[in-house]
């Protein structure tokens, strides 16, 4: 966390000061790139492409340009976008493991529910250069060489939000006749039914305040940051910390731009990819937190699960989601994964 803070700091003013310094000199770019970054109602994707751009810019002394858009600002749709991406129209984007799993399905495992104990975790996967590089070959396996994966940023941990409650354990969704809203993906849905909701509805996620409002819906699943940026705690009294699935987006580059670079041009994408999800991993983290607490502050009920309650949810959720991800993901590539994860964890708890 510490190295997160002083790299969100270099992203800042000392980089601006050193943007305006190479802003004087005459070289000129001999590359000019465009990096899409996924928008949605939060607000951290942000930072971290600047950090991006700025790295680029003040290590290539100007002669890389990078020009910031969104995947919104190019037509929306992730995949299109990707497709963008993979035709070498665009260089650089930041799509979400639903968008990148049009083009590299595997994608779906880091869905899987469950799979991390903490964000601390997922941030050490997502920078571990040994699975770095394991993605990559499977991703440039996917795409005909056409992708390159530089590492994975949190976009979201997904949490409970009900009308009714409080909800402790899967029983209790039952109980409290819980209809929960999910995303239109066939997972979420097996999922939720499996843990006992009696209905999944799959709804737009422009429509969840008002199924909440009217009663369409009791229940609906995201980010803390991106609830409360919505409103549904203005209508949904009840939250259960369930960190129930993590979400990212994941740093990708057209391989042929990525080639055409020199070395040490390479050298310095990948560095900047790193600072970027640093950066990106520290404004969610800040965001998190401060959206949990005004939802405290709101007089919303928050409830976080024991770990035997949370053991509870996992022993239900965890094998479905394996067996809908095992349809469309290579089984090497998810038990890779799966034992990337326990190294990581283990690795992290001998060092406490």
């Amino acid at each position: 966390m510490k190295k997160a803070l002083v790299k969100t700091a270099i992203s800042g003013s000392c980089i601006l000061g050193l943007t305006l310094a190479s802003a004087g000199s005459a070289v000129a770019q001999t590359y000019s790139a465009t990096f899409a970054y996924f928008d949605s109602n939060v607000d951290f994707q942000l930072p971290a492409a600047e950090a991006f751009k700025n790295y680029i810019e003040v290590a290539t002394d100007g002669d890389m340009e990078i020009n910031i858009t969104t995947v919104g600002g190019l037509g929306g749709d992730e995949r299109e976008v990707l497709d963008q991406l993979r035709l070498g129209e665009l260089q650089f984007m930041t799509p979400n493991a639903g968008g990148l799993a049009g083009a590299f399905p595997a994608a779906q495992v880091w869905n899987l529910p469950f799979l991390f104990a903490g964000r601390h975790i997922a941030w050490k996967v997502f920078q571990d250069r040994e699975y770095i590089g394991l993605v990559n070959d499977q991703i440039q396996t996917d795409t005909n060489g056409q992708l390159r994966f530089l590492g994975a940023a949190e976009n979201s941990v997904r949490h409970l939000y009900t009308t009714r409650g409080p909800i402790r354990v899967p029983s209790d969704l039952d109980s409290e006749g819980i209809k929960i809203r999910t995303m239109q993906a066939p997972m979420h849905q097996a999922v939720w039914t499996e843990l006992g909701a009696p209905s999944v509805v799959a709804l737009p996620a422009a429509e969840r305040y008002t199924g909440l409002q009217t009663g369409l819906i009791d229940a609906t699943e995201g980010g803390l940051n991106s609830a409360w940026n919505a409103g549904l705690l203005e209508v949904a009294d009840y939250v259960t910390l369930t960190a129930h699935m993590y979400d990212v987006t994941s740093y990708i580059v057209s391989d042929n731009f990525f080639e055409s670079l020199p070395e040490e041009y390479q050298k310095v994408v990948e560095e900047a990819s790193s600072l970027a999800i640093d950066v990106q991993n520290a404004h969610a983290l800040v965001k998190d937190n401060e959206a949990l607490n005004r939802i405290i502050e709101a007089g919303n009920t928050v409830v976080e699960p024991t770990s035997e309650e949370r053991a509870a949810w996992r022993e239900l959720a965890e094998p479905v989601g394996r067996e809908f991800v095992a349809e469309v993901a290579d089984p090497d590539f998810m038990q890779a994964t799966l034992d990337t994860v326990s190294r990581v964890e283990e690795t992290f708890y001998q060092q406490q």
